[in-house]
């Protein structure tokens, strides 16, 4: 009707972040990005290279919850289960010096 007030139809913000620990000494932020990306798309990645722990964001509930399955696996088993490929990646990074934190907002 003529007067009334039209609304934005509200953006659904899914902002809840998956806290992943037990990343390996060895293993760069970059090959840990690559890890989180088979899961699904990542919008956030702060990596805390001194504590060995992260924080990702996904892009929707259902990345979030199958990714936090998929990362909470790798994490108990302290990522022996992660890709060769991603490991022999992590082998041949020329990262020698990490920040105390690394974060990537996509």
């Amino acid at each position: 009707t003529v007067g009334e007030k039209l609304t934005k139809p509200k953006k659904e913000d899914f902002s809840e972040d998956i806290h992943v620990i037990h990343i390996p000494t060895n293993m760069s932020m970059n090959t840990f990005k690559q890890i989180c990306l088979q899961f699904g798309q990542v919008t956030k990645l702060k990596f805390l290279p001194k504590g060995r722990h992260a924080y990702v964001r996904y892009s929707s509930e259902e990345a979030t919850e199958f990714a936090r399955v998929k990362l909470k696996e790798l994490q108990k088993s302290h990522f022996a289960g992660a890709s060769e490929h991603l490991i022999s990646v992590a082998e041949s990074d020329s990262e020698e010096h990490e920040d105390d934190v690394a974060k990537v907002v996509f």
